[in-house]
């Protein structure tokens, strides 16, 4: 092959990966109005370093469009962090009030990403630290119709090395959906999403090979 044709091979390589990256960013744009966020690629690391402006269009028009870009980036598995992500508190693994008051203090951006992902049969997991497995499972069981409930899954915890991340949660999940559902798909690595707040944590999901968001609010 010439060098020329080498060069060309490189470009479009280039360009697709810029194409996807822009779509990460309209979907960031949908979830968070920040100041820095990175968007973790397969192989790249883009910041946006201005305000992000609400578009226009209606906040459910944004969801939409933003699973939208999930679903045409075949992303199967969206896994969310809990603590500071999907709630703008950080509960420790240790909250004593009600299902219902901490409902309260979910994201609206989340609430829409998740119903929205699950009409469109993406696979929802709630990747956590948290001991309180059954109190997240049922706040995410509030926020769905009870048809969607085997598509969601929790994994939380504090006995897994955290120098790996949200990795154990996420092989969990994968291994939970087969007995929820009956669904037997194959789920590669790229296919999957964390969105986190942790930085860390969307460092070692790239080693994974998956797709990643830091949420920085």
């Amino acid at each position: 092959m010439s060098r020329m044709s080498h060069i060309a091979m490189a470009g479009g390589r280039h360009r697709e990966e810029r194409r996807k990256a822009v779509k990460y960013l309209l979907l960031v744009r949908f979830i968070t109005i920040t100041a820095m966020v990175a968007i973790v690629t397969k192989t790249q690391t883009f910041y946006d370093h201005h305000v992000l402006v609400k578009e226009q269009g209606g906040f459910q028009s944004q969801c939409t469009a933003s699973v939208r870009i999930m679903v045409d980036s075949n992303i199967h598995l969206l896994a969310i962090d809990f603590d500071k992500t999907l709630l703008n508190i950080h509960t420790g693994g240790e909250w004593e009030g009600s299902t219902e008051q901490l409902q309260t203090h979910v994201r609206n951006e989340f609430k829409c990403l998740i119903q929205t992902s699950l009409e469109q049969g993406i696979l929802v997991a709630v990747a956590s630290f948290s001991k309180q497995e059954e109190l997240i499972l049922s706040v995410l069981q509030k926020l769905i119709p009870e048809r969607h409930y085997s598509r969601v899954t929790v994994n939380g915890g504090n006995n897994y090395p955290e120098s790996t991340g949200k990795k154990k949660q996420i092989q969990l999940a994968l291994e939970d959906f087969p007995k929820l559902s009956n669904d037997k798909t194959f789920v590669p690595n790229d296919a999957i999403l964390l969105i986190d707040d942790d930085l860390y944590n969307v460092k070692q999901c790239t080693y994974e090979g998956h797709r990643c968001i830091h949420f920085d609010p």
